[in-house]
């Protein structure tokens, strides 16, 4: 209750695959382990922070399907360039969540998404 209201995100989950999440959800559980990281949404540029996720899962992942190795890479081109198509990141991360191999490249859609559903 004291959270709310005052602009603040909240990043749960474990590393890079975690999601944002409002005060008001904080009720709500979530899967795996991690910490918690708050962000500032005044204060927070959503753009490098999604550059550093992305860089994070374009070096991570194995290469071996196309699913993660394009998909990332693209979110990635998009993020320097500073512009977000919105239909496009929604598109890739689509068939991230839908045909990666592993779990890493399932997971990349989960804080993408929530970034984009509830701040962007």
């Amino acid at each position: 209750p004291l959270l709310i209201g005052i602009g603040i995100l909240l990043f749960i989950g474990g590393g890079a695959s975690g999601q944002i999440m409002l005060p008001s959800e904080l009720n709500q559980p979530d899967q795996g382990i991690g910490g918690i990281i708050v962000y500032d949404r005044r204060k927070t540029d959503f753009i490098s922070l999604m550059k550093k996720w992305a860089e994070f899962f374009h070096k991570e992942n194995c290469d071996k399907c196309l699913p993660c190795r394009e998909g990332v890479f693209r979110i990635a081109e998009m993020l320097k360039k500073g512009k977000i198509d919105k239909e496009l990141l929604n598109d890739l991360l689509f068939v991230l969540d839908e045909t990666s191999l592993c779990a890493l490249g399932k997971n990349v859609a989960r804080p993408f998404k929530s970034l984009i559903d509830k701040v962007l």
